[in-house]
């Protein structure tokens, strides 16, 4: 059994570094990183980080284009070494937010080797490698369009693993971090402050202003200025409700400022926002719910390394990524954690048969929702929005109704 078990986990092996392997045709594609680079470019050149590149190309605040610097010098040498760098940089990203799922699901540390001790996880273990298929169109659609979004949601992770784990300084200072590169990691820094995790709060939120600040050392105050009120207009403006939209207000736009209600006519490519009150009323009744619900599941206030704790930081996460006036797939690779966590539930939970088949469904009508399908009527379906949705409901009904079980640790031997 032992052998047939280790010829198997080689087998599993092989097929993680073909897919490693297969990735590499991604150094051949242009993506999202032309942006980032010719933003590294235009501080190097000192010219105007947002109007040297195409009109909506670099919707980023002013700091996102300083550590774009490292990726124009590589791009002097060849676009290729750029964009290689990039793919091996987002590989990292993957074993390290793996490594965060062992720990923080199982309290166990990554291993790569095919007979782990009884204190690691193997990497290619299906504890691991299940919701990393379960959350693979998200994964798949940062790697097609070189985006930013796996090493944020690595990075914003370890920091709130490190806060829960009494380093709130450093894990503060990694969340500040991301919170200065990208708004959407911004969300954790009041949830911090909800749960009382003042240092940790502090040093995000300190971090967080010095960082976004410090791009005045460079431009100068009066050209930071004007930076900071150019991105705020992209930040209001920049934006359409087209179907690759897949934040809530974008789907209740389309749905009742355009009337393009799922299956009933063609998608159309693009869209101007339809300014109809009701589109705002729908999205807020449908924002109001979601927090709602969540204050009244988690209004115990759970451990700080509590398993409940992780079903809080999913819902912040998913919530994070499509509540705002845009949300793309690639943001959603955030659902790697609830998927995680509740396949953890699922498979070694004490669940009922009525809760194993509710959980069981959630993590699979998630994933069929990511599923490629024919365009024409089908595109006026928001399915990844759903999706999102539909795991948001799923975390706070397991929640709700295991809090007793999901405090205790979960055997991944079971």
């Amino acid at each position: 059994m032992a052998q047939t078990a280790t010829r198997s986990n080689k087998f599993v092996l092989a097929g993680m570094l073909s897919a490693v392997a297969a990735s590499s045709i991604y150094v051949l594609r242009r993506g999202d990183l032309d942006t980032y680079i010719h933003a590294g470019y235009a501080v190097l050149l000192e010219r105007d980080i947002y109007t040297s590149q195409p009109p909506g190309n670099n919707t980023w605040p002013p700091f996102f284009s300083v550590p774009c610097v490292p990726l124009a010098l590589l791009d002097t040498v060849t676009p290729y070494l750029a964009r290689g760098v990039w793919v091996a940089m987002t590989w990292v990203a993957i074993l390290f937010a793996l490594h965060l799922m062992a720990r923080l699901v199982y309290g166990k540390t990554l291993s790569f080797r095919t007979r782990p001790p009884e204190s690691s996880l193997w990497v290619g273990s299906p504890q691991l490698m299940i919701p990393l298929f379960l959350t693979l169109y998200y994964f798949m659609d940062n790697f097609a369009h070189h985006q930013i979004d796996v090493l944020l949601f690595t990075v914003t992770l370890g920091g709130l693993y490190l806060q829960s784990t009494g380093r709130g300084r450093l894990g503060g200072m990694m969340l500040g971090a991301t919170a200065a590169t990208k708004v959407m990691p911004m969300a954790f820094l009041p949830y911090l402050l909800y749960r009382r995790r003042w240092r940790a709060a502090a040093w995000g939120s300190a971090t967080a202003a010095i960082l976004s600040l410090s791009p005045a050392l460079i431009f100068g105050w009066r050209t930071f200025l004007h930076y900071g009120a150019a991105w705020l207009q992209i930040a209001r403006n920049d934006w359409d409700p087209r179907f690759r939209n897949v934040s809530v207000y974008a789907m209740w736009d389309r749905i009742v400022g355009h009337g393009l209600f799922p299956f009933a006519q063609p998608g159309a490519g693009t869209l101007a926002w339809s300014g109809a009150p009701g589109v705002s009323a729908a999205w807020g009744l449908t924002l109001a719910l979601a927090v709602g619900a969540s204050l009244w599941v988690f209004r115990p206030e759970p451990p700080p390394a509590g398993r409940r704790v992780h079903f809080e930081w999913s819902v912040v996460f998913i919530a994070s990524a499509i509540f705002g006036p845009v949300g793309w797939a690639h943001y959603l690779v955030v659902m790697l954690l609830p998927n995680a966590i509740l396949f953890a539930a699922w498979r070694y939970g004490r669940l009922a048969p009525r809760a194993h088949r509710v959980v069981g469904g959630v993590l699979l009508a998630s994933c069929l929702f990511t599923i490629p399908l024919p365009h024409g009527r089908l595109d006026t379906v928001p399915l990844i929005t759903w999706a999102a949705l539909l795991m948001i409901a799923g975390l706070l009904w397991c929640a709700a109704k295991f809090p007793v079980a999901l405090a205790k640790e979960q055997d991944p031997g079971a």
